[in-house]
């Protein structure tokens, strides 16, 4: 808000709200930051809320390869001060993050795989998923 405009409403008494921005923060950026779900598990798996509804029997299949109890949820945060980093990861019981789709701000130790359309619907992209979870496996 332009400041005259500012003066003017402070002047009649009008509270004004700004929200704050940090220096470097952009909006719609992702922190490398992720809000975890319920559970537990060393087996973190990063999905967009609406795709994990949508390619839920695909899901379902990774679940039962990695142990349903070895698997917790979690979505990207949008503000660097919520969510676990990656430096709190191992406090939380995690080992590995399995990222679906492309994030230009995932940690380096992230999984990365194709998204969950590509994955479903790709067998050469299924194959480097199993591929990428033997190693990590130890399989």
């Amino acid at each position: 808000m332009e400041t005259r405009r500012l003066r003017k409403l402070h002047a009649m008494g009008v509270p004004v709200w700004r929200q704050r921005q940090r220096r470097g923060d952009r909006r719609g950026s992702r922190s490398g930051r992720i809000r975890l779900e319920a559970g537990s598990g060393r087996w973190l798996l990063v999905v967009d809320e609406v795709e994990r509804a949508r390619y839920d029997t695909f899901l379902g299949d990774l679940m039962a390869t990695l142990g349903p109890a070895e698997c917790r949820f979690g979505t990207w945060s949008d503000s660097p001060d919520s969510g676990v980093g990656p430096e709190d990861w191992i406090a939380h019981g995690i080992e590995h993050v399995l990222v679906a789709g492309a994030h230009p701000g995932a940690p380096a130790d992230c999984v990365g795989v194709a998204s969950l359309a590509e994955l479903s619907s790709s067998a050469s992209e299924r194959r480097r998923l199993w591929a990428r979870l033997r190693e990590r496996l130890g399989r």
